[in-house]
Formats: structure tokens, C-alpha cells, sequence
């Protein structure tokens, strides 16, 4: 009986992780090349005029939904706090999977005025 609800534990957590990757939006850190999660790493800043997230798992047909809505989401957020500090829009998305993806290690998408 344990072992059922131990299995069945696992299988919900995997589940979960699949239908709901992390996802995360990165800022360079100063004086680097190296781009980080913003909310664990409080130094790293955005780039004004690009939106970068990362999404931590493979895009299936089962989180795809997930995914673009999380992006449309942040898309958003992002150009409301724009509008209100007088910043450039967003006019890129990078959403880096370099980890993967065996084709191609970034997306660039541009966002037309």
C-alpha cells in the first residue's frame, strides 16, 4: 500500500513538472555576458527593449497552452511597467531553451511597432 502511494506521488509530481515547467525572466548581470533568473538574482537587470525568458523543460502538446500563456503574460506586465517608467517597448522576445532543443538553442522573435 505505501509503495502504491509513493508511486502515485512521483507520477503526479512528474506530471506536474511537464504540464507546468519552470519558467523564468532573465536579466545580465553587470559586467558580464551572463544572463540569470531576476528573482534569484536581485543584480541582474533587463535589457530595455528585449523580454528574455527561459523555460526550463521541453514544449509538448501538453504544456504548450501553459507556456505561451505564461509569455503572453509576462509580455504584458512587462509593457504596462514600461508604459508607466517612460522606457522603450518591448520589441524582442528571446525565449532561451538552449538546453532543450537539439536544432537550434534560442528563439528571437521580433515584435513589430
Amino acid at each position: 500500500m505505501f509503495v502504491c502511494v509513493q508511486v502515485s506521488i512521483s507520477f503526479a509530481k512528474i506530471l506536474l513538472q511537464v504540464t507546468r515547467p519552470r519558467t523564468a525572466v532573465l536579466g545580465n548581470i553587470p559586467r558580464t555576458s551572463v544572463y540569470r533568473n531576476i528573482q534569484q538574482y536581485p543584480e541582474a537587470t533587463m535589457v530595455p527593449g528585449v523580454l528574455t525568458i527561459r523555460v526550463d523543460s521541453a514544449i509538448y502538446f501538453s504544456n504548450s497552452n501553459y507556456v505561451r500563456e505564461r509569455i503572453q503574460r509576462w509580455l504584458h506586465e512587462e509593457e504596462e511597467k514600461v508604459k508607466a517608467a517612460s522606457l522603450p517597448r518591448i520589441q524582442f522576445l528571446i525565449i532561451e531553451m538552449s538546453r532543450k532543443l537539439n536544432f537550434t538553442p534560442n528563439f528571437y522573435i521580433y515584435i513589430p511597432s
